[in-house]
């Protein structure tokens, strides 16, 4: 009903902006891209560089006959105004979808470096990573300039850390050292990461001058950590524990994780996964991880960590958690669900030997013996999985 009072509107007033916008994510949820794509273009002409109009056009899929490419996007924006909210939403878009090339091209081709927001720096240190091209002078230490304050340094090393690189940690700092621009926050950092790289003499020194001064929460961490690493592990963990509790970071998670794991305790790895995730429900790479470690003992809870619907582009855009997540589904009796993802790992790694018996498995599974048996028959080279899994089939 609303629908038809907004079009009625249109008739009225055609410049209707909000009204155009409400219509094509109408259109949008109904599925009719065509409509959609109409109602956003008309939201575009009349006021150029309207980011919820630019969203819903990149929503259109792109296998869509109705969907506009970035090129097209790019092209309707009007640089002579406030471009930014526009290209940052692209930006994202990109970042999302996994199209980094495509993102890091837009951003060189359309802005000056000087010009760089915080926005599109922290979505271009993220494609960096994301394609392992982070570089130290061009990207960590140029940004660092460009916004000189603590929290673009621990944005930073936050960054880095998640890729569990500690060495480059270390190097940062030093750099952040030497231009007198550390700071205590930075030196818990520093002795988490000599901690991560074994160096635990110079991690306790400067462990116990941070002990001297007004304690941060973090302290319990590294003093457990380094117990731990110093083989004093009961008493490390239970340090851990206790900080875990309280402030449930990624650290402490896989610390306690890891241990429940090595003791078969896979139960109280549950427990302590979703205590963090219920803090960070938006960490993949975690998700991932943990349920790659529950995947042999645990199916069902490895499955209720893994595929949760803010996980769901990111798990699609990964074949190899593409491909766990199917054999997963398939080993509790779910090949419907299995096959979603499945199918996914196979569009992207069809040479992979893994992936195609677990595709085709499924296939066998749900009655869909000739498309089974054509998988298996596509491989130019079939393995002796392979071959008896034809057997099977009666091929």
């Amino acid at each position: 009903m609303a629908a038809k009072w907004l079009r009625h509107s249109l008739q009225l007033q055609p410049k209707n902006v909000p009204a155009l916008l409400h219509l094509g994510y109408k259109a949008l949820d109904d599925k009719d891209s065509s409509t959609a794509k109409h109602y956003f273009e008309q939201a575009l002409q009349l006021k150029p560089n309207h980011k919820k109009a630019i969203t819903g056009l990149l929503k259109l899929k792109a296998n869509d006959n109705n969907a506009i490419s970035t090129k097209q996007l790019m092209a309707s924006i009007n640089f002579n105004g406030d471009a930014m909210p526009a290209i940052i939403a692209i930006t994202q878009y990109l970042y999302q979808d996994g199209q980094y090339d495509k993102l890091r091209e837009l951003i060189k081709s359309n802005i000056e470096i000087t010009d760089w927001t915080l926005e599109i720096w922290q979505i271009w240190l993220r494609a960096q990573i994301a394609t392992n091209q982070l570089d130290l002078k061009d990207d960590l230490y140029l940004f660092s300039n460009r916004f000189p304050a603590e929290e673009t340094y621990l944005y930073v090393i936050s960054l880095i850390e998640d890729q569990r690189q500690y060495d480059l940690i270390l190097t940062y700092i030093s750099w952040l050292e030497s231009h007198s621009k550390s700071s205590n926050n930075i030196q818990y950092a520093k002795a988490n990461a000599l901690l991560y790289t074994g160096d635990l003499a110079t991690a306790e020194f400067l462990i116990t001058q941070l002990s001297e001064k007004p304690p941060l929460p973090a302290l319990m961490w590294l003093k457990g950590k380094l117990l731990i690493e110093q083989g004093k592990t009961s008493d490390g963990l239970l340090k851990v524990a206790n900080y875990f509790n309280q402030y449930p970071t990624r650290s402490a998670m896989i610390e306690l994780a890891t241990a429940a794991k090595q003791q078969g305790h896979f139960d109280h790895l549950v427990i302590i996964a979703h205590h963090y995730f219920r803090q960070s429900p938006n960490d993949h790479n975690a998700r991932a991880m943990v349920s790659n470690w529950l995947i042999q003992n645990a199916p069902k809870a490895a499955i209720a960590i893994l595929d949760v619907p803010q996980s769901r582009r990111f798990i699609l855009q990964h074949w190899q958690i593409s491909n766990n997540l199917a054999w997963l589904y398939l080993s509790t009796n779910k090949p419907k669900n299995a096959l979603v993802f499945a199918e996914q790992a196979y569009l992207q790694q069809p040479k992979n030997p893994q992936v195609v018996i677990n595709y085709a498995r499924i296939l066998k599974t749900l009655g869909e013996v000739q498309k089974a048996v054509q998988t298996l028959k596509r491989f130019a080279t079939p393995t002796e999985d392979m071959r008896l899994l034809l057997k099977e089939l009666g091929a």
